[in-house]
């Protein structure tokens, strides 16, 4: 029977990793695919919500540092990720930028990040240089709607802190518009100044 002082030795040499996500060193041998984990591999879902300490970031770890490969060479999915580590700042660091965003600047800027990121990560990543080699037609056709969008195509590969400052850059320049307050408080109307825009909007106070 081993003493209860050798146990104790035993237990303080073991490595049960960390209960910290990011610093867990055991997360992709020792991990556990929840049913969550299941759902989004087999893609039921689109967003993973969760309060702090709820498994998100052991998701993301094990879908960005672990299973790129597997995706690519079992279901040719290829792993893209918005932030460039775990606990990334960088949306913090543009918050007063953000602050200051309709709902509709919110969702045209996705709509720029995302494919900002789909052509810096998937487009000119040397990586997928060779699986793309028979896609030159569609790889085109993806360029010339990233340049009518008026998004330009830098001639070097940008980081993502690169690609967010930018991305809230062109939010701003593509969407230029003049706001005319009505005489006595009674609303305001909105005039989009890109040709082809959406109708002008007003709004008027009750």
């Amino acid at each position: 029977m081993i003493s209860n002082e050798d146990a104790a030795q035993l237990l303080a040499g073991l490595d049960l990793g960390s209960t910290v996500a990011e610093s867990d060193n055991l997360l992709e041998t020792a991990r556990v695919e929840t049913s969550v984990f299941d759902d989004l591999l087999a893609d039921r879902v689109d967003l993973i919500p969760g309060t702090k300490g709820s498994g998100k970031t052991a998701i993301y770890r094990m879908f960005v540092d672990f299973l790129p490969q597997i995706m690519l060479t079992n279901k040719k999915i290829i792993i893209a990720h918005g932030v460039q580590q775990r606990q990334d700042t960088v949306f913090l660091a543009y918050k007063n930028e953000f602050d200051k965003l309709t709902e509709s600047d919110f969702v045209d800027f996705w709509c720029i990040y995302v494919v900002s990121l789909a052509y810096e990560q998937f487009i000119r990543n040397d990586r997928f240089k060779k699986l793309l080699a028979n896609c030159t037609e569609e790889i085109d056709a993806f360029r010339k709607a990233y340049c009518d969008a008026g998004i330009p195509d830098f001639d070097h590969p940008k980081t993502l802190h690169q690609i967010l400052a930018w991305a809230l850059n062109v939010l701003a320049r593509l969407k230029p518009k003049v706001v005319w307050k009505q005489p006595a408080d009674v609303g305001q109307f909105e005039f989009s100044l890109i040709g082809g825009g959406p109708p002008v909007r007003g709004h008027a106070q009750p």
